[in-house]
C-alpha cells in the first residue's frame, strides 16, 4: 500500500481514543499509509486543562478524537477547548455515519472526520482538510501574541500595580500592541487605579466570544497611555456561570496584540487556573513579609498539584525595603523558588502616580525597576536609566548643597 502523498512527513499527531479496538485500527492504518507520522496515544478523555498541558508539551500538528465511545464527553471537550481547535486540526473518529453528530462536531471546530472501518480513501482527504484548516485558521506563529499572567501571593501584594506598570513599560520598550486585561471577576481594581470607566467589561467579551470581530472588540476596550485596557465588571461576576471559559477570549487577544498582560486576582479558583495554564509567563508577586511569603508558598504548591512546575513561576519580590521583612535570599528559601526580580519600596512616587491615575514615573526608583523587569521578560538588554529633568536636577543640587 502506497503512503498518502499529501501527508507532511514531519507532522506529529495526538490520538485521543479510549476505545482500544478503534485506536488499534487507526494506528495500524497510519503505520501503513503514513509511516513517518509520529503519534502520541491517550486512552482516556482528558479534561480541558490536561489537554492544554498536553498541547503545550507536545509540538502537535493534528489531533484524532474518538467521539463514539463517550459522545457527551468528546463534545464537551470540543466545546470547552475552542483555543485548541483554532490551532490544531481535529479529526473526529466515528463508528457510524451519523450526519447530525458530524455536523455538531464541525460546528464545534472539527476539521474533518473518519468513519469505521477506516480506509486509505478516507485518510487522504482528511489530511488534506487538515492542511486547508491550518492554512485558513491558524495565524502565523509570529503573529500570535504572548500572555503574561500576574498572580498575587495574597491580598494587597501589589500584583495589579505591577501588571499596570508592566503594560506601560512594555509599550515604551517597543513590544508592539499591548493589552492590559483585568480578569479579576470580584474586585476588578484596574478601573479604580487608572480612573477609567467603560460600560463594557470582559464579561461582555465572554458573552459575545463567538462573534468577537474588530468593531466589537474596539468597543469593549479602552485606550490608555499607549495600550488598550479590557476592564473587569463594575459589580462582582460569577465566572462559573459563563458558558465559555477564558480560553477563546485569550485567543482573540493573542491574535490582536503582541503582548497581553492579565491581572488575575485570587489564585485559588478554576478561573485563575485556566488563565495560568494558558499563559506564556507566570509572575507571582509577593512582599517580604512572612505572611505574604507563606501565601506564595501555598500558591506554588497549589499550582504544582495542578501540573504547573515550580520552574515555570517567576517570583517577584515587591515593595522591598531594607530591614523590613526577609531579604531576597530569605524569601527564596521561604517560598522554595529563586527570586526573579526585586522591586524596591517607592511609596512617594507610587502614591502620587495612583492619585493621578497614572503609571509610576519612568525616572523613579520603582519605574526603573519595572522597566528592567519588563525588558528581562521581553528578552531585551536592560534599558538606559531615564535622564532627570533639568528642573529636578537643579532642585537636587540645591538640596545637596552643590
Amino acid at each position: 500500500m502506497n503512503p498518502v502523498p499529501s501527508f507532511p512527513e514531519d507532522w506529529q499527531a495526538l490520538v485521543l481514543c479510549p476505545n482500544r479496538e478503534m485506536a488499534a485500527e487507526l494506528l495500524g492504518l497510519l503505520t501503513r499509509c503514513a509511516p513517518r507520522l509520529r503519534t502520541a496515544e491517550w486512552d482516556a478523555y482528558p479534561g480541558p486543562e490536561e489537554l492544554v498541558r498536553l498541547l503545550r508539551t507536545l509540538p502537535l500538528d493534528l489531533c484524532f478524537l474518538d467521539v463514539e465511545t463517550d459522545t457527551a464527553r468528546a463534545l464537551e471537550l470540543l466545546q470547552q477547548s475552542p483555543s485548541i481547535t483554532s490551532r490544531v486540526p481535529v479529526i473526529t473518529l466515528l463508528g457510524r455515519n451519523d450526519p447530525n453528530l458530524i455536523l455538531r462536531t464541525v460546528r464545534l471546530g472539527a476539521a474533518g472526520f473518519l468513519l469505521r472501518p477506516f480506509t486509505t480513501d478516507q485518510l487522504e482527504p482528511a489530511f488534506e482538510r487538515a492542511r486547508q484548516f491550518l492554512a485558513a485558521r491558524q495565524p502565523p506563529a509570529e503573529r500570535l501574541g504572548r500572555v503574561w499572567c500576574v498572580l498575587p501571593a495574597k491580598g494587597a501584594s501589589g500584583a495589579t500595580t505591577v501588571t499596570i506598570n508592566l503594560a506601560w513599560q512594555a509599550g515604551r520598550l517597543g513590544s508592539g500592541k499591548v493589552l492590559l486585561a483585568d480578569l479579576d471577576p470580584l474586585t476588578s481594581p484596574v478601573s479604580f487605579l487608572l480612573k477609567i470607566k467603560s460600560p463594557y467589561s470582559f464579561v461582555d467579551a465572554l458573552t459575545n466570544v463567538t462573534h468577537l470581530d474588530d468593531d466589537l472588540w474596539k468597543a469593549l476596550v479602552v485606550h490608555f497611555q499607549g495600550f488598550d485596557v479590557l476592564l473587569g465588571p463594575e459589580n462582582p461576576a460569577d465566572t462559573t456561570t459563563e458558558s465559555h471559559g477564558p480560553a477563546e477570549m485569550l485567543e482573540h487577544a493573542r491574535a490582536r496584540y503582541e503582548l497581553v498582560l492579565v491581572d488575575v486576582g485570587a489564585p485559588f479558583t478554576k478561573w485563575s487556573l485556566d488563565l495560568v495554564q494558558r499563559s506564556d509567563e507566570l509572575l507571582l508577586v509577593t512582599s517580604g513579609e512572612p505572611a505574604a511569603l507563606y501565601g506564595a508558598r501555598r500558591v506554588v504548591a497549589y499550582l504544582q498539584r495542578a501540573g504547573i512546575a515550580a520552574a515555570q513561576v517567576r517570583l517577584v519580590l515587591n515593595r522591598q525595603r531594607r530591614g523590613v521583612g526577609l531579604d531576597p535570599e530569605g524569601a527564596a528559601k521561604a517560598v522554595g523558588l529563586p527570586v526573579f526580580h526585586v522591586i524596591p519600596e517607592d511609596a512617594a512616587a507610587l502614591t502620587k502616580a495612583q492619585m493621578n491615575g497614572r503609571p509610576a514615573p519612568a525616572d523613579s526608583a520603582i519605574g526603573r525597576s519595572l522597566a528592567e523587569l519588563a525588558s528581562r521578560l521581553l528578552g531585551q538588554s536592560a534599558p538606559a536609566a531615564p535622564k532627570a529633568s533639568l528642573l529636578r536636577s537643579w532642585f537636587g543640587r540645591l538640596a545637596g548643597g552643590g
